[in-house]
């Protein structure tokens, strides 16, 4: 899983309380806390398989604020929203990493959303 945090380090410290409320240790997330969220960073938690990649920056050429003004949102509960970035977006964010994993993901996608269309 990839989370894409607005650069402020007032996000860094709701990601941190976020990890915690996953019964992450306060020796597993301490080393969050000398690190800088204003500025470009990219850090990696958890097992093979259940990973969570955190980066304050995708590309120089994307920005936070304009991937927020056109997200998406999914609602879990009453006041509990995850926000995820347009598929537009995604697939510029995908193409900006230019992994070939991440062309077969965009050219999957585009035949499922084809598909529904």
């Amino acid at each position: 899983m990839n989370i894409w945090i607005q650069p402020t380090n007032e996000n860094k410290l709701h990601f941190i309380n976020t990890l915690k409320c996953m019964k992450y240790s306060d020796n597993e997330v301490s080393i969050l806390n000398e690190e800088d969220f204003t500025i470009p960073f990219v850090g990696n938690f958890g097992s093979v398989g259940n990973d969570i990649d955190v980066l304050t920056v995708v590309h120089h050429k994307l920005n936070f604020d304009e991937a927020y003004k056109s997200k998406e949102i999914f609602s879990l509960a009453e006041n509990i929203n995850i926000y995820f970035v347009c598929y537009d977006f995604l697939k510029e964010m995908k193409l900006y990493a230019r992994r070939s994993k991440d062309i077969l993901d965009i050219t999957e996608r585009g035949k499922l959303r084809n598909c529904i269309d």
